[in-house]
């Protein structure tokens, strides 16, 4: 985890009685059997689409969450590498 991002909500889930935020420093304790199931989903999805191979409307909702909160998770970890590297060129030009 990016130190400073403990406090920060990453999966929401909702149903019709309550939400579920986890935050970022509590993941660690969601990393079970089926977290790993879906990131094995998801990493299959990444290389060969969707299973059922009809879109995405045809896949369980629940597939889908994972899928997605997974892809926006890597989505925002890419974008904080790419700010780090820009910032860090950024100060060895300016040191120049």
């Amino acid at each position: 985890m990016i130190p400073g991002r403990e406090h920060v909500p990453v999966l929401v889930f909702h149903d019709d009685k309550k939400d579920l935020i986890i935050r970022a420093g509590e993941v660690q304790g969601y990393c079970n059997d089926y977290f790993f199931s879906c990131l094995e989903r998801w990493a299959l999805t990444k290389m060969w689409g969707l299973a059922h191979g009809k879109g995405w409307a045809n896949e369980p909702i629940e597939y889908i969450q994972a899928i997605s909160i997974l892809e926006n998770e890597q989505n925002l970890l890419e974008h904080e590498e790419i700010e780090k590297r820009s910032a860090e060129t950024k100060s060895k030009t300016a040191g120049k």
